[in-house]
């Protein structure tokens, strides 16, 4: 809100935290690594912003959209 953190710094913030904190347990567990893909740190959200990550669902394939 307008008294906290903006979304772009916190969603960046959560990506490194979770990429570092795989890596960290990668590093101590080779033998069963944690591997991801196509996240992106911090200073990518904070460049393009969060919205540059969603798909509209509107342009989407019907068979990739799912309503509860």
């Amino acid at each position: 809100d307008e008294r906290g953190w903006p979304i772009d710094v916190r969603v960046g913030r959560h990506c490194s935290t979770v990429l570092e904190t795989t890596q960290a347990y990668s590093d101590l567990n080779p033998e069963q690594p944690i591997v991801l893909q196509g996240i992106p740190r911090y200073q990518e959200v904070i460049d393009n912003g969060t919205g540059y990550y969603f798909r509209n669902p509107e342009e989407a394939e019907e068979s990739q959209v799912y309503y509860e």
